[in-house]
């Protein structure tokens, strides 16, 4: 089964942020959200991401979809 749009929030403590990872049929957006309230976009939110590997997340997320 193939979904067509889902969400999937991941909350570091360690960056103090909350990320959003949004797949649609048209692509995949980011974002986040940082303790302060400050949002970031995708850009930002990326950067401060740099150690992880965003697809491995998506494709270890996916798998226990």
């Amino acid at each position: 089964m193939t979904r067509d749009r889902y969400t999937i929030v991941v909350v570091d403590q360690t960056a103090g942020a909350t990320f959003t990872l949004t797949r649609t049929p048209i692509g995949t957006t980011i974002d986040g959200t940082r303790q302060d309230g400050h949002a970031m976009p995708g850009s930002e939110a990326l950067a401060i991401l740099h150690d992880i590997t965003v697809d491995q997340q998506l494709q270890s997320m996916e798998a226990s979809l």
